[in-house]
């Protein structure tokens, strides 16, 4: 037993083990310190890092150092954090950061305000779930219907596609997910309720939003709205051409029915004030929109016939009806005002379009500007309105507008917009809309006590007015804009009203950016050459309905994806962002310790991905020469991947710079498992690998072989997607080829075979249980249970394996259990049989104590249960439980019962599916006679095995 210690960690009197690293030393006594270069259970120090700095004080002095490679000495006092030992860290990290390449988030992500992670939904899409995509999509906002058809994708901006050839439809693959989730939607889970009680005031986007949020905290939500029906501007700003009611309605019909309470026609300020709210409610949440036109400040702007953009649109959508003539002339060129000349040509109107800027400076899409064209609308660009023409009794007659040149830059960075003197023309009208802008009604608000200023809602960082416990977002805090920031913007205020309503606001940390992903976020610089050898694969639109027959109503003009062209479409995607992103350390600390990727600039590699592996991705790029991968392969006697070169040449990579695709190891994931950042990352078996965050459903022992690691296994809730070791290494069989393709659906029909022997073929995977009633099913009809049972099992157990210093390996014992070479050091493996202990096959038999790999996860278990090969090979009825069926065997009828897809045969007569290793319990015996209970960590809806066994049986 080590001797113990007495040393100082922050303050705190300790006893530790002597021969422990101060780093070691902290983690015992349940010190965090972060490091990207040390493995725990491999002994040695590594220091390549220099982030596991500490301060230690000795008899000698005080000194900041690294933690790992610096040994414990009695009455040392060890500080694991300061204000030093921050930026010490900090720096580490960014020398660090100053060489890696590549995003932490796809660029698309980056520039969505609502920060949904649009590489993953793209995955799931193109992996034919688009169920998970919705579900992907709601953990960031309610609104996927109405994103889908009415958001103005600044994602696809940024999409480097374009790079190739074209972006991906982005908002069309969303609005493709949403709308096949329609019918049965997904939807949260609500938990209890606190008792807290929230008034959110406004019921468009930004307060079904904040709704949804504090639903899903367990809060009480009552939305009050002027309006009708809810939905704010996406009900009567947006017309039904693009964004049809019927789909809103569902969808916000789908948010009420978590729990929120609705109030419709009342007033802000009118009907309702503050107080009274504030004595109903524990919090209240203001998202009264912009609802107020502005109006060009020009001769004539009070005639009849001249409207503002946002009056006409709601009018319309209440149905009242608006006399605007027969031509009209809609100044603007942004959404609005596309929406107002769509719906004015809808009405059968002649429509021009006038807009003091160039149509590249137009804040409209092109795909809007396009479609408006399209249907017959004319636009009139570096045109400028000066003077509304009529009277009052007539109302308008025609607008006299200055021809416009662009000049120098605005504060804007556009081109200014200069009047050419003496050039004007006039064109007639019977009336003009104004859909320049809009604003939040500040009056009312000012009247009910709250601070505006430049037109809007006064908040500080933490959503907060200036009245207690009053908090806003969406359009009446940041001024009029788009569904997507409303969203995005209201869902962080949602979190600081919900970090009040637990008495933390004042700890409470917001988003430094709500448009942005939190955390570090890297970004990579990209050009067309980057893309040159990508293979063209032009982007796939969405079709519309034709321009002659959607003018003549207002149904919505977008004919929707198939799962075929979504999937294609989304298939696309060049996957920007990296694939460790969830689990990458080096990500997690530079969050932590605020680095930032550009204060330390030079040289950087530009090094080709290494993709020969079906499951691993080598990434030099992303390399940190940390160590851990050549440590671990080392631990295995195996080198896969070694340094190479020196200095700022140094890489690390296969021996001779072969792909790692072409080694022969079975333990190349473990290369995945030990690498910090995603130079070294597992690839899901997908069309598309993600990212996914996977959530842990629970442990288990691995089922691979024979051995039985204890695993860790990870999903989406629903399937299993991927194991970790819980300690030690998994090998590949078992990361890579143990996990189940599920299968539910019976194939074929289940004849009566009452009367008729039934043998049994059983896969060495099958437990104790599950042998006991195939042995029962058997014998009842006068059969046996059969199964490639091996002819020994080991002599030895793990302690006599894991004590001797000589051990004889047969290397095909390796290849059925890779994780052995965990277990037999380098240093103790012998080549002659006359070791004191062997590790071998079940073909080779030694003298002495043996380890016998088994390929089976129960093999000894039948084995020890008296279980024999298969020795005829003609049945009258054949089990074939949980493995293919034999190609030599004969028999009248072939029951597979199976958990596995890859396992089906066209021999069986019929195909029962059964619950995976994953799914059941049981108990199974390793192969050092070790009793291993398996316990279900993936849902399933079957029966479990013993009562389907037993259903055959009755």
């Amino acid at each position: 037993m080590s001797e113990k210690i007495e040393i100082t960690i922050d303050e705190k009197a300790v006893e530790v083990d002597r021969d422990l690293s101060v780093l070691d030393a902290c983690r015992h006594e349940g010190y965090s310190i972060p490091t990207l270069c040390e493995i725990e259970h491999i002994p040695e120090p590594f220091g390549g890092c220099r982030l596991c700095l500490v301060e230690i004080e000795t008899d000698r002095g005080s000194m900041i150092t690294t933690s790992c490679d610096t040994p414990i000495s009695p009455g040392m006092k060890v500080s694991t954090f300061s204000e030093e030992i921050a930026a010490g860290r900090r720096a580490a990290l960014e020398l660090l950061l100053s060489e890696h390449t590549g995003d932490c988030v796809a660029p698309c992500s980056l520039e969505c305000p609502a920060t949904l992670d649009v590489q993953g939904y793209l995955a799931h899409i193109a992996n034919g779930d688009p169920r998970a995509a919705v579900k992907l999509i709601k953990e960031k906002t309610p609104l996927a219907i109405s994103l889908g058809r009415a958001c103005f994708a600044p994602c696809e901006e940024e999409c480097r596609r374009q790079m190739v050839e074209d972006p991906i439809s982005i908002r069309q693959e969303k609005q493709y997910a949403a709308e096949v989730d329609i019918d049965e939607p997904w939807t949260p889970e609500i938990p209890g309720d606190t008792g807290k009680s929230v008034g959110v005031v406004g019921g468009g986007p930004a307060g079904l939003t904040a709704a949804y949020f504090l639903r899903l905290k367990g809060h009480e939500v009552k939305i009050y709205d002027m309006m009708p029906e809810l939905g704010g501007m996406m009900r009567y700003g947006i017309p039904n051409y693009r964004l049809p009611k019927d789909l809103l309605d569902r969808e916000i019909d789908w948010i009420l029915d978590l729990g929120v309470e609705v109030q419709t026609r009342v007033e802000f300020g009118e009907d309702i004030h503050i107080e009274d709210l504030k004595e109903i409610h524990d919090a209240v949440f203001i998202s009264t929109g912009a609802w107020e036109s502005w109006m060009v400040p020009i001769k004539g702007k009070d005639l009849p016939r001249v409207y503002g953009g946002i009056d006409f649109l709601v009018d319309h959508a209440l149905g009242n009806e608006v006399d605007i003539g027969e031509k009209v002339m809609v100044v603007g060129c942004g959404n609005t005002a596309m929406d107002v000349a769509r719906t004015a040509r809808r009405l059968g109107k002649e429509v021009t379009l006038v807009y003091r800027r160039s149509a590249e400076q137009a804040p409209a899409s092109d795909e809007e500007m396009k479609e408006a064209m399209e249907e017959g609308i004319k636009f009139e660009y570096l045109t400028n309105p000066e003077e509304i023409c009529g009277c009052e009794v007539n109302g308008v007659s025609k607008v006299t507008c200055a021809r416009m040149e662009l000049g120098e830059p605005d504060a804007s960075g556009r081109p200014r917009p200069v009047k050419i003197e003496g050039e004007t023309v006039e064109f007639e009208a019977d009336s003009v809309i104004l859909a320049i802008g809009q604003s939040p009604e500040v009056d009312k608000l000012e009247q009910e006590g709250l601070s505006i200023e430049k037109y809007t809602l006064t908040v500080n960082d933490k959503f907060s007015t200036n009245i207690e416990g009053v908090f806003a977002a969406g359009d009446v805090a940041l001024g009029p804009c788009s569904i997507v920031e409303c969203t995005g913007h209201a869902r962080e205020a949602a979190y600081a009203v919900n970090a009040y309503l637990n008495g933390g606001l004042d700890a409470y940390t917001p988003h430094e950016d709500y448009k942005l992903p939190f955390g570090y976020n890297h970004i990579d610089e990209k050009d067309e050459e980057d893309f040159a050898d990508w293979n063209r694969m032009p982007g796939i639109r969405m079709p519309v309905r034709i321009p002659e027959e959607r003018v003549k109503d207002f149904d919505g003009i977008e004919l929707g994806f198939d799962s075929e062209t979504a999937g294609s479409e989304a298939e696309r995607c060049l996957e920007c962002g990296c694939l460790d992103r969830f689990e990458c350390r080096l990500k997690e600390y530079s969050t932590d310790h605020g680095a930032k990727q550009e204060n330390f600039e030079g040289f950087k590699h530009d090094y080709e991905i290494d993709e020969s592996h079906p499951r691993i991705i080598r990434d030099p790029n992303k390399c940190i020469l940390c160590g851990s991968c050549v440590r671990t392969t080392e631990e295995h006697g195996e080198g896969v991947v070694q340094f190479v070169e020196r200095g700022f040449q140094t890489i690390v990579e296969p021996a001779f710079g072969d792909p790692l695709g072409d080694s022969d190891s079975k333990l190349v994931g473990s290369l995945a498992d030990a690498c910090p950042t995603g130079a070294f990352e597992e690839v899901l078996p997908s069309v598309k690998p993600g990212p996914f965050e996977l959530v842990e459903m629970g442990t288990t022992y691995c089922q691979g072989c024979g051995l039985g690691c204890p695993a860790k296994v990870y999903g989406d809730g629903e399937r299993s997607l991927k194991l970790s070791p819980i300690e030690g290494h998994l090998c590949d069989i078992g990361k890579f080829e143990s996990l189940p393709h599920m299968f539910e659906d019976q194939a074929g029909e289940l004849d009566d075979v009452d009367g008729y022997t039934i043998d049994v073929y059983a896969s060495l995977k099958a437990t104790s249980e599950e042998l006991e009633a195939l042995k029962k099913l058997a014998h009842a009809t006068g059969g046996g249970v059969h199964a490639d049972v091996p002819s020994i099992v080991s002599t030895a157990d793990r302690e006599d394996l894991l004590s001797s210093e000589e051990i004889y390996v047969d290397e095909e014992a390796f290849s059925l259990c890779p994780v052995l070479k965990d277990l037999v050091p380098p240093s103790s493996r012998k080549k002659g049989p006359d070791a004191p202990i062997s590790v071998v096959t079940a073909s080779e038999d030694v003298e002495g104590k043996r380890v016998v790999a088994q390929s089976g996860a129960n093999a000894v278990g039948l084995y020890l249960d008296d279980i024999r090969p298969l020795m005829s090979k003609e049945f009258e009825v054949l089990l074939v439980y949980d493995q293919e069926v034999p190609e030599n065997v004969d028999a009248d009828y072939i029951i597979q019962m199976v958990s596995d897809s890859r396992l089906l045969s066209d021999k069986a007569d019929v195909q029962i599916p059964i619950r995976s290793w994953l799914q059941k319990g049981g108990t199974v015996v390793n192969i050092f006679g070790e009793t291993i209970e398996l316990e279900p960590v993936v849902p399933s809806n079957l029966p479990s095995n013993v009562e389907k066994i037993n259903g055959l049986l009755e």
